[in-house]
């Protein structure tokens, strides 16, 4: 309850101790929701990167005549 309680004073910048039961369920519901979303975004983007990343490494590491030539 008190890390709930500290969401939802923090996200929604409501106090905790002024909502129903009802309310609050729902409050930490909709933050569940938003940082699933977050989370996912976050996925998305890391792996985006990491294969922009390793993309790049990888055409570093063959030259032309097909030896490997690896970044220094």
């Amino acid at each position: 309850m008190e890390k709930g309680d500290a969401i939802i004073r923090v996200v929604f910048r409501i106090n905790p101790d002024t909502l129903s039961d009802d309310e609050w369920a729902q409050r930490f519901r909709e933050w569940q929701f938003v940082e699933q979303l977050r989370m996912k975004h976050h996925e998305i983007t890391f792996k985006k990167a990491l294969t922009e990343v390793l993309n790049e490494f990888s055409k570093g590491a063959s030259s032309t005549d097909g030896t490997k030539k690896w970044p220094r």
